[in-house]
């Protein structure tokens, strides 16, 4: 294919799309390198094998993403979740999920090399949900299209100087991945990779790292009025372009398709069904004023050090003062209280609270929400009204639906297997048990009768 062709072939193909079906090449490419210029690559379950495998979490693939991608909708959590685990389950892995990875995988993880950075025979993802050829070639400078920061210091290796080099001499029509070997020669050849390179540092590295949002004007009212939504129910002005929100909900119990419209789409053919939530718009909320005053770090240091056995030594870490907040003062303005150091599995209402109040500070520079017991009740309020729910919550209820479904499932195999193996036994004329079933006591539609006790 000539790169007239392919240039073709690209326009209005947006490179989270174009990326998802591109061959790999033969290389070693750090995860950063592959998340930066290649986002598509999550619908690979090879690359999401290799990331699982090396400790990733949602947390550093937003990270990555967020800072250094221009992106029109931010990544959110539940998008990169349902990414990920459609990957795995496109590729046969239907019980997948990420925290399960180890276990799901354990014994063909015995012999697994943390150091490889290798993306070698890894198969795109058209490829193996159903059965396409991967895409042709697109240009290396392609690749950079959309990228806010390059990778750089022990983030990058081969593949970002050869789009850089690509990016700075336009002349030279390098296509990736099929010169990619020509191109590295030209170059100078490979870098071999350090430690500092491999996928844990890399994700130990970005997992904290918190991607600038440009604060956003607040309103002068307590609260914003509705605005039209779009599909993503993220609020949108006359002639603004659809965003995917970052806010989170709770999930509806009607059913429907899965139907993600980029990273995430899939037109193989396969459709998940999911419990999918349409967020709606989460505005800014003033926190009203207490008439308390301003927190003492010295009182709040006694108090903590007259703990008798406190749970970690920094005193804004959520459960510093045990699973809850404070009910004395001083209390600690939730901005500053650590969001990091909440447990996944935490869904009781103060860490909702701090998940909400952290969306708030993240969104809209908001640093008035303290844990008083006036602000623990008018947040709780606020996030029922807005039906709000963060992404740890969503997640939680979408696997504890997958696993009823599965248990449903399998009794009903049960009892399946139970009833034709009753149909098929000899039954003596002479012998009556009473509650034993025969043929008779099964209805025109094979549906069970008991025989009623006396």
């Amino acid at each position: 294919m000539s790169p007239l062709d392919i240039s073709d072939s690209e326009k209005g193909m947006s490179v989270e799309i174009l990326t998802r079906n591109l061959r790999f090449p033969n290389a070693n490419v750090t995860a950063i390198e592959l998340l930066t210029f290649l986002p598509g690559c999550l619908n690979s379950p090879d690359i999401v094998y290799r990331f699982a495998s090396n400790g990733i979490s949602l947390d550093a693939i937003l990270s990555i993403v967020n800072t250094n991608r221009m992106l029109e909708q931010q990544w959110t959590a539940e998008y990169c979740y349902r990414t990920v685990r459609n990957a795995m389950r496109h590729a046969g892995h239907s019980d997948w999920t990420l925290k399960k990875h180890l276990q799901y995988f354990a014994d063909k993880l015995r012999g697994w090399n943390a150091t490889s950075l290798s993306v070698s025979g890894f198969r795109a993802s058209l490829s193996i949900s159903d059965k396409r050829k991967p895409d042709a070639d697109v240009r290396f400078a392609r690749l950079a299209d959309g990228v806010k920061h390059m990778p750089d210091g022990d983030d990058a290796l081969d593949l970002t100087r050869m789009i850089q080099h690509c990016v700075q001499n336009p002349s030279e029509e390098w296509l990736y991945p099929s010169n990619y070997d020509m191109l590295l020669a030209h170059l100078g050849g490979p870098t071999h990779p350090v430690a500092a390179n491999m996928d844990r540092p890399i994700f130990e590295r970005w997992e904290h790292v918190i991607p600038h949002v440009p604060r956003r004007n607040r309103p002068s009212e307590l609260t914003t009025q509705p605005k039209k939504r779009g599909r993503s129910g993220t609020p949108q002005t006359d002639g603004e372009a659809p965003r995917r929100s970052g806010r989170r909900g709770r999930p509806s119990l009607k059913r429907r398709e899965l139907q993600e419209d980029f990273l995430g789409a899939d037109d193989s053919g396969i459709e998940d069904q999911v419990e999918e939530f349409v967020p709606p718009s989460t505005p800014w909320v003033k926190p009203p004023v207490i008439g308390r005053a301003a927190m003492s770090f010295q009182a709040l240091l006694y108090d903590f050090s007259a703990q008798p056995s406190p749970k970690t030594d920094d005193t804004f870490d959520a459960y510093a003062f045990g699973y809850g907040p404070r009910t004395m003062a001083p209390f600690r303005p939730l901005h500053l209280i650590t969001i990091k150091s909440l447990k996944f599995e935490d869904l009781s209402c103060w860490a909702e609270n701090l998940r909400w109040a952290a969306e708030q500070h993240t969104t809209f520079g908001e640093t008035g929400w303290t844990e008083c017991p006036e602000h623990m009740e008018r947040i709780a309020q606020f996030r029922c009204e807005q039906t709000w729910a963060s992404a740890e919550l969503v997640i939680s209820i979408e696997d504890h639906q997958q696993e009823e479904e599965e248990d449903a499932a399998w009794l009903e195999a049960m009892i399946e297997g139970t009833l034709a193996s009753m149909r098929r036994r000899d039954v003596d004329p002479h012998i009556s048990i009473q509650g034993d079933i025969d043929e008779e006591y099964f209805d025109a539609e094979g549906r069970l009768k008991f025989r009623p006790r006396p």
